[in-house]
């Protein structure tokens, strides 16, 4: 169950952000849109640590869209925007971000997600990533893979690496050739 702050209005002005930011973003929604039938995400579970915004809702009913179960949690306590957050929540996204969050929220936050067992993560600041190789309640999971984006994060992971306990793939969007160009 999402833990978020929810009202109708919050619902409704998310609503309206998402529908913009889908609006602007039309190569995402054009393959959405194409892929959508096809459900190619059905019976896999992602799991995200991100800021969640207008820009990242896209990602995230895109996500759900194509079949998969999603839950997400704030990539930082104060860049959650509520609206969206509680807009999510209402289309059956997993959902535990709101602003303002203290230091053990956000911590509690990675937690709920995790539990959903997701089998591919995307984080930005390593925060979920390092918390899935290290938390004890959380060696058993199957992840096939993840991302990581920031360069703080991608020299966290990069030290997991270099202790030999990298449990999987990890693709450092930092690093990554197409993330220049369009930077």
């Amino acid at each position: 169950m999402s833990k978020v702050k929810s009202s109708p209005k919050l619902i409704k002005e998310g609503k309206l952000s998402y529908e913009w930011a889908r609006s602007h973003m039309q190569i995402l929604d054009n393959t959405i849109n194409r892929l959508k039938k096809s459900k190619p995400l059905k019976g896999i579970t992602l799991g995200f640590c991100l800021h969640v915004t207008k820009e990242t809702s896209v990602l995230l009913i895109g996500a759900k869209e194509l079949g998969a179960t999603v839950a997400v949690c704030g990539g930082n306590p104060l860049t959650t925007q509520d609206n969206i957050a509680a807009f999510l929540a209402s289309e059956g996204i997993h959902v535990y971000a709101w602003h303002g969050q203290s230091v053990k929220d956000y911590d509690w936050s990675i937690d709920q997600v995790l539990k959903h067992k997701p089998t591919i993560l995307t984080d930005d600041g390593a925060d979920m990533n390092i918390k899935a190789h290290f938390d004890k309640r959380f060696k058993d999971m199957e992840v096939l893979g993840a991302t990581e984006e920031t360069t703080a994060g991608v020299t966290r992971i990069r030290a997991v690496e270099n202790q030999g306990k990298l449990r999987y793939p990890v693709i450092l969007v930092n690093e990554a050739y197409t993330k220049h160009m369009f930077d």
